[in-house]
């Protein structure tokens, strides 16, 4: 195999003897700045053919990875899960209050059950003084039914749904996006409707996020025969009502 340098000048002067000297199919295998000039290696083509026919192909050597202990693997799931729900309550800056002198954070049950409630969507505030209220000496199952069950003792509920629409006034909807406040706006104006007559009822929306929230609202008033007003403030708000 044939492999000359050429030095020269210039870049231009190093090809012209390349090329005289090896023809111009040459290849060149590297080019470089020298004190005084430019070097050029190459080779002949025909020189380059024969090496590549002769030469064996380049197999890469599998890795070789250490194979991971069960142990290991579950000790590292587990902090993961830790740091995870330590991060989401700092993250939220939400820190459970001290329950009787003791940080609930030191209580693990406390900790889990402060965890599930604000996972489940309640506030920070409200979790915490469910907590400082919990009876001392609970499971976790003995403690989420307990909480259940004071939750539900807070939510008022009617005995008889006709006392709500007999008594007339203004009925507002509040809460998160995709809960169901349309759905139920119109399942309760429709029962108003049905003993009362669509005559003094409409539907205000103040929801202006969700793509199609007041057309769909709108589409139940025109079923019931009811207007519906989209409002963005207090002010409007009173302008469409002493309409």
């Amino acid at each position: 195999m044939s492999v000359a340098k050429f030095v020269a000048a210039n870049g231009r002067e190093a090809m012209r003897k390349v090329r005289e000297a090896m023809g111009p199919d040459a290849v060149v295998l590297s080019n470089r700045t020298i004190d005084g000039g430019v070097e050029i290696v190459a080779m002949r083509d025909t020189d380059l053919s024969a090496a590549s026919s002769s030469a064996q192909v380049y197999v890469a050597p599998e890795p070789v990875v250490a194979a991971p202990e069960p142990a290991a693997i579950g000790d590292l799931r587990g902090e993961l899960q830790s740091m995870r729900a330590m991060l989401e309550r700092q993250l939220a800056g939400l820190a459970p209050a001290p329950v009787n002198g003791v940080v609930a954070s030191g209580d693990p049950l406390r900790e889990s059950l402060f965890a599930w409630m604000v996972g489940a969507g309640f506030s920070a505030q409200l979790s915490r003084t469910l907590l400082a209220r919990l009876p001392v000496g609970y499971d976790r199952p003995a403690a989420m039914t307990w909480i259940r069950a004071e939750l539900a003792s807070k939510v008022p509920v009617l005995d008889n749904e006709d006392a709500l629409f007999d008594q007339g006034g203004v009925l507002a909807l509040i809460g998160p996006t995709g809960v169901g406040k349309t759905t139920t706006t119109a399942k309760l104006a429709a029962r108003y409707v049905l003993r009362h007559g669509p005559e003094r009822l409409a539907l205000l929306t103040t929801d202006s996020f969700r793509i199609g929230a007041h057309e769909q609202l709108r589409i139940y008033g025109d079923i019931l025969g009811v207007p519906v007003h989209a409002v963005k403030d207090a002010a409007t708000c009173a302008s469409r009502w002493r309409r």
